[in-house]
């Protein structure tokens, strides 16, 4: 195994049509089922967890993971975290920036401080994060404001 090639652990079973781009990971006792009118396509930096069944014309985007014992019967967009049976995504391994600034208060002064909302496309059809200007932070949540048609 080379640094840039996928990474295959043991007791994994694979249809014929599974492609498997370089630096994909597969752990111990996986299970790719495809067929020859449904491949399965794992992208470059995808991670699938040990014992996780991978379904027919399932694609694992780009750097997704998908945990341990995972059964994946739609596929997984970029970067997107799966778990569960059925597999759901439950959150994003992209690390985004935070620099974001705190805005005591709300009223007008709050917002001439304000920043514009950053968009983050997510490589998956028109999705996106969109990354808010935090308001107050508190214990159990940050909170944060925006109107559609002025900030999104």
């Amino acid at each position: 195994m080379t640094a840039a090639g996928p990474g295959i652990g043991p007791d994994v079973s694979h249809g014929q049509n599974v492609r498997i781009e370089a630096g994909v990971t597969i752990g111990r006792g996986t299970v790719l089922s495809d067929t020859e009118a449904s491949p399965i396509v794992l992208h470059s930096g995808a991670r699938i967890g040990a014992g996780a069944v991978i379904a027919a014309g399932v694609e694992i985007g780009r750097g997704a993971q998908v945990r341990d014992g995972a059964v994946v019967l739609n596929s997984i967009p970029p970067n997107a975290i799966a778990e569960g049976n059925p597999a759901q995504v439950v959150g994003y391994t992209t690390a985004l920036p935070r620099d974001v600034p705190v805005v005591a208060g709300g009223g007008p002064e709050a917002d001439s401080n304000r920043t514009r909302v950053e968009i983050v496309p997510l490589e998956v059809g028109q999705a996106a994060i969109y990354r808010m200007p935090q308001v107050l932070e508190a214990s159990r949540g940050n909170l944060t404001v925006g109107e559609i048609e002025r900030d999104l």
